[in-house]
């Protein structure tokens, strides 16, 4: 009911027009890379995804309260972009993904 709230208000404000969505996999892996890095773009994707996303998101957003509460509502993975293991464990979130579809 939430998300169907949010979804009206941010169609309201922000003018979201979905495109293309015939042309999106049903199988297999995909990763999805927002053009910006605000906070603004997880929520509208989240929204507007045909599917439930798994949020890559910086370590130190986990330093925040409203945020780590936030994200406990939503599948995330926290990586240290400085780590040169980070990726890894994109690609292995992606294949684990990927083996349950």
């Amino acid at each position: 009911m939430i998300k169907t709230l949010l979804r009206g208000v941010c169609r309201l404000l922000f003018r979201v027009e979905i495109r293309g969505q015939a042309s999106l996999p049903t199988n297999g892996k995909l990763l999805v890379i927002a053009n910006h890095e605000s906070f603004l773009d997880g929520l509208l994707l989240g929204l507007f995804l045909p599917f439930r996303a798994t949020f890559v998101v910086h370590t130190t957003v986990l330093n925040n309260t409203l945020f780590r509460w936030l994200l406990s509502y939503v599948p995330h993975l926290a990586v240290d972009p400085t780590s040169p293991l980070a990726m890894k464990k994109v690609i292995r979130l992606l294949v684990k993904r990927a083996s349950r579809w």
